[in-house]
């Protein structure tokens, strides 16, 4: 069954349980039980806006209203794997197009390393990922997100 079929409150107490499952569990396998619990978010066109990063819902505000976009998908990963024991600097989100048939996308890069939201259900290596364009690189700044040049 697909969570995401629920209610904002069951989403909410399923997202709660995966935070609690992955605390203390090794990076790769946080990273992996996050990917594949947000891979089944339903998406839709638009629901946040990459350059209004600083009025951006909170993470439970989002689930709540069960619609999600890359942008979206990939703060509420980074929220999932900083509630669960992350540091906030290993976080970047990088606002992309892949080619000139693709849409932006908003991509997570764990310690200059791992990139999430690029590929469905995957980890992909930052050494092995390309795209044309990148808008917007955000990171985080004492719990805030901070544009980055």
């Amino acid at each position: 069954m697909n969570i995401f079929n629920g209610t904002g409150d069951q989403i909410v107490s399923q997202w709660k349980s995966l935070r609690k499952e992955i605390t203390g569990i090794n990076k790769n396998e946080r990273i992996s039980k996050t990917i594949s619990f947000w891979k089944y978010a339903p998406l839709v066109n638009f629901v946040l806006n990459y350059n209004e990063y600083m009025r951006w819902p909170t993470p439970w505000d989002i689930i709540h209203d069960n619609f999600y976009d890359s942008i979206s998908i990939a703060y509420l990963m980074s929220q999932t794997l900083l509630m669960s024991g992350d540091d906030e600097s290993e976080h970047e989100f990088r606002y992309v197009k892949i080619n000139d048939e693709t849409d932006y996308l908003m991509i997570l890069v764990i310690n200059q390393k791992y990139v999430l939201n690029y590929s469905y259900d995957s980890v992909i290596d930052i050494s092995d990922i390309n795209y044309r364009n990148c808008l917007i690189k955000l990171k985080y700044e004492n719990k805030k997100l901070k544009e980055i040049v």
